[in-house]
Order: C-alpha cells, then sequence, then structure tokens
C-alpha cells in the first residue's frame, strides 16, 4: 500500500490543471504516492493536458457524474493509506502536502486535515461549522455577511482568529480534504447523491459521528482559485447548491427542512430584486431571474 494518493476531479478545467498537475509532482518528491484524475467529461482539453504526465492514472466517464461519485471513482481505484481530495483549480505550495501528510499522520484520533486555502490575491478562505436555522437563516438572508451576525455562518472571516493557529473545526472544503483510509472503511466514501456542494461537510459530518476527529493545519497552505468548473453552467450551481443544502438537513436535521426551504425561498426573493434592477444597467443578467423563479418551484 502506498502512503498517499491523490484524487483530483476535472470537469472543462483546462485553464487551471496544467499548473495544478506540475505543482503536485514537485512537492511530493519524498512520498510514495499515486495521482488519480478523474475527468468528468470535458469537453475542453483537458484530457490531453493530463494525458502530458504519465504518470498520472486517468480515469474517463462518458458523462458528468458530479463531484462526489467521481471522487468515488478516484478512492475505490487508489491504494493509499491516506487520501489527498484535491481541486484541478488549486497551485500547491513547496511542501504543502508533505507538512499536511505528517501533520494528520502523527494525531492518531485525527480522521480529516486540511491547510490553509487563499484565493490568488492571498486572501484567506473561511472554514467551515455545521448548519443549523440559525446560521441558514443569516446565510440565507444576507446578514451573515454583517458583523456580528457572520460569526454564526463563517467563524472567524471578520477577526481572523484561527486562521493562523492549529485546531479542530467542523468540517472543511473538499478542494483540498487530507483523509485517513480507516475512515473511508468505516463509514464509507462521498454520499454520491450530492452532485455538487456539501458533500465534504456531509462526509465530516459522519466522521465526527464515528469519533474521528477534524483538523484545521495552517502551517502550510495551497492557493485555490475556487469555482472555475461551476462557472460554465450558472443556473446549475445555483440550485445544486441549494438543493444540496436541503439534503444534507433532511439527513440530519429532517425536523428544519421546511424551515429551511422557507429561507432559500427568501433569499430567491432577494436575488430576484437585486437582479432586476441590475438588468436595468446590464439587460443580459435579467436571465438570472428565471433562475431564481425556478429555484422557487423546486423549492415547494
Amino acid at each position: 500500500m502506498k502512503d498517499l494518493s491523490i484524487i483530483i476531479v476535472t470537469y472543462n478545467s483546462e485553464k487551471y490543471i496544467e499548473d495544478c498537475l506540475s505543482s503536485v509532482f514537485k512537492t511530493i518528491k519524498d512520498l510514495d504516492s499515486e495521482v488519480v484524475v478523474v475527468d468528468n467529461n470535458s469537453q475542453d482539453k483537458t484530457k490531453d493536458i493530463v494525458k502530458k504526465f504519465p504518470k498520472v492514472s486517468l480515469i474517463l466517464n462518458s458523462e458528468n457524474l458530479g463531484f462526489a461519485r467521481a471522487s468515488n471513482q478516484g478512492i475505490k481505484q487508489s491504494q493509499g493509506q491516506y487520501i489527498l481530495l484535491l481541486n484541478p483549480d488549486t497551485k500547491v505550495t513547496q511542501g504543502a502536502i508533505n507538512n499536511l501528510y505528517s501533520f494528520l499522520k502523527s494525531q492518531p484520533k485525527a480522521g480529516i486535515a486540511g491547510c490553509q486555502l487563499r484565493y490568488p490575491s492571498g486572501k484567506i478562505q473561511a472554514r467551515g461549522q455545521f448548519p443549523n436555522l440559525t446560521s441558514a437563516f443569516f446565510y440565507q438572508t444576507y446578514l451573515g455577511k454583517i458583523f456580528p451576525f457572520g460569526i454564526l455562518v463563517y467563524p472567524n472571516i471578520f477577526t481572523g482568529v484561527g486562521f493562523k493557529r492549529i485546531h479542530r473545526v467542523d468540517w472543511l472544503p473538499g478542494a483540498c480534504l487530507l483523509i485517513r483510509r480507516e475512515v473511508i472503511d468505516k463509514i464509507g466514501a462521498l454520499d454520491p447523491k450530492y452532485f455538487m456542494f456539501w458533500e465534504d461537510m456531509d462526509f465530516c459530518y459522519r466522521a465526527k459521528k464515528a469519533g474521528f476527529l477534524t483538523y484545521y493545519y495552517p502551517k502550510c497552505h495551497i492557493v485555490h482559485y475556487s469555482g472555475v468548473s461551476l462557472a460554465m453552467n450558472q443556473s446549475r450551481v445555483i440550485h445544486a447548491s441549494a438543493e444540496s443544502l436541503v439534503y444534507f438537513f433532511k439527513k440530519f436535521r429532517p425536523t428544519d427542512v421546511k424551515r429551511l426551504k422557507k429561507l432559500i425561498i427568501l433569499r430567491c426573493f432577494i436575488q430576484i430584486l437585486r437582479w432586476f434592477l441590475v438588468s436595468l444597467v446590464i439587460p443580459r443578467r435579467k436571465r438570472l431571474i428565471s433562475v431564481y423563479r425556478e429555484l422557487i418551484s423546486r423549492m415547494k
């Protein structure tokens, strides 16, 4: 068995996948590792670029299976004691993977760890806490962007406290998520019912219930360009995000589902008003109004 398996799911990722893979191979020389790329039927040059890297195991799907199902394909084929889920729109800094691997290996009670994620500008991306109806309210109404309400939605995003210290968290984004294999052996892989969004939160939630800890390790970082593949179909992204959150609540907070749907509908009305006003200046933005109207019908 290898030390580490790195799983990367691609979908029309030609702009970043070459830099991503190049940065990976520059930083894992001291580990017995493998890299598995699962391509979700990209229609650009992603597959051709990946084929330039002979050490990569490439799995080609005939359709877009979503992040969770594709990741599970890579996990099933992998041979590592530790598994790193890594987004294609990332650039790994020197020593980041090795340091994260060494940290998780040194923490026997920890099952999951993630490093600091930074935007290209250097701004640090927030970590997550498990949602409840209160945090959902502040998020869906955008009050979560205002201090002090934001603390309930985006912990430490206003003060920056915690971004520089190692500590336990509820969940971490799947953009860079290191997992001990025994976690998967015990709770299973990602839930394939999520097409995109919140499958990482679901996984960390199940891991916590099984007794595994999740750690934020900011002593190393990667650059995350965030959402490169998602920009291809904005309506699908908007719908998938809301529907995946509803599914999470159905699994773990079923009594709050109806109220969550009402909050999502409220958010849709706010967005419809927003894009109506924007469309007065930028007419092409008017199409987003129909996207949110459709989401309202899906929530009923």
